[in-house]
C-alpha cells in the first residue's frame, strides 16, 4: 500500500472512531434532582463545573499549590488521612454526638489579579463511600463544607487568611459544594457559588449559596431560594452584576421562571451591616 493510501486510511479511522464516542448531554441542577424524585432519601443539588485562572508560571502557588493543599488539610484535619477512599477524617461533635465525615480537598484556585500569592480551595464531605458504615447517612445529616484562602511567601511559606472547616450544606451527608464556582463578586473579593439542597417525599427544596471570607473566617452570605417548598414550578437563577468594577460588593439579579418562562426579576443589593445579601421577600 502507497504512503498516501495508508495515511487516508488512518485518518479514516481515526475520524469513524471520534464520531462514535458517545456525548454526555448537560443536565441542570434541578433536572438532576428530578431524575432522582424516587429516591427516598434526600438529593443534594449542585451547580455548574467551576473555571479559574491559572497563576502566573514560576511562582511559589504554581509551584506548591498541591503541597500547600495537603499541608491545609493534615493541620485542619488532624484525626488522618484515608488513603483508601482519598479524604480525610473528622468527627464533628454536636448535642446529639458526633458524626463522622471524612473530607476532600478539590483543586486550588486562583482569583485574577492576585499574580499567584494567594489562592482558595475546598474541601466536601465524601458521600459516596459504601464500604464504611461510619459514612452512612440519614437524611436529617448535613454535608459539610471547608472553605480555605490561603497566602503564599516568597518562600514557599503559607498562611491561611480565612478558614472555615466545617459548614453545614445540603442532606445525606452531601453538601452539594463539589462543583461550587469561584466568583469575582466585589472590586478585589470572591467567593464560592453553588446551589445546595434535598428531596423530601417528593418535595425539592434548594437555595443559592454565596460562601465568601469575611473577618478571618467563611460566611454565606445568600439566603435567596432556587427552589422553595410551597411552588415546585418556579425556579430562581442569580447572577452577580458586575457593571460598577469599583464597588466593594457587587449586587445580584435574580430572575424568577415559572415553568421555564421568565416572569419576572430584581436587583438584589448588599447589606454591608449585616454583610449578606438582602432577601428577596415574596417575589
Amino acid at each position: 500500500m502507497s504512503h498516501h493510501a495508508s495515511l487516508a486510511l488512518l485518518l479514516a479511522v481515526a475520524a469513524l472512531t471520534s464520531a462514535c464516542k458517545p456525548s454526555a448531554a448537560p443536565q441542570s441542577a434541578v433536572e438532576a434532582a428530578a431524575v432522582e424524585a424516587a429516591a427516598p432519601q434526600a438529593v443534594a443539588i449542585a451547580a455548574s463545573a467551576p473555571e479559574s485562572p491559572s497563576p502566573a508560571a514560576g511562582t511559589p502557588a504554581a509551584a506548591d499549590a498541591a503541597r500547600i493543599v495537603t499541608e491545609v488539610m493534615r493541620q485542619q484535619y488532624p484525626d488522618g488521612y484515608d488513603e483508601k477512599h482519598d479524604c480525610w477524617a473528622f468527627s464533628r461533635k454536636s448535642a446529639d454526638g458526633e458524626t463522622a465525615y471524612c473530607m476532600r480537598s478539590h483543586p486550588a484556585q486562583w482569583a485574577d489579579g492576585e499574580n499567584g500569592n494567594s489562592f482558595y480551595f475546598i474541601a466536601s464531605s465524601a458521600s459516596d463511600i459504601n464500604d464504611d458504615l461510619r459514612y452512612a447517612y440519614g437524611s436529617v445529616d448535613a454535608g459539610l463544607m471547608g472553605a480555605f484562602q490561603v497566602s503564599i511567601g516568597t518562600d514557599g511559606g503559607w498562611t491561611l487568611t480565612s478558614a472555615s472547616k466545617a459548614m453545614d450544606f445540603g442532606t445525606a451527608g452531601a453538601c452539594g459544594c463539589e462543583d461550587a464556582r469561584l466568583v469575582k463578586l466585589g472590586r478585589s473579593y470572591y467567593g464560592w457559588m453553588f446551589t445546595s439542597g434535598g428531596m423530601w417525599q417528593g418535595i425539592l427544596v434548594s437555595n443559592h449559596e454565596i460562601v465568601a471570607p469575611h473577618d478571618g473566617v467563611f460566611k454565606n452570605l445568600s439566603a435567596i431560594p432556587e427552589i422553595r417548598e410551597e411552588a415546585q414550578d418556579v425556579r430562581y437563577a442569580v447572577t452577580v452584576v458586575d457593571g460598577d468594577p469599583d464597588l466593594d460588593v457587587f449586587p445580584l439579579k435574580v430572575e424568577k421562571l415559572a415553568s421555564g418562562r421568565k416572569t419576572g426579576e430584581r436587583i438584589v443589593g448588599f447589606d454591608r451591616g449585616k454583610w449578606a445579601y438582602q432577601t428577596i421577600g415574596d417575589f
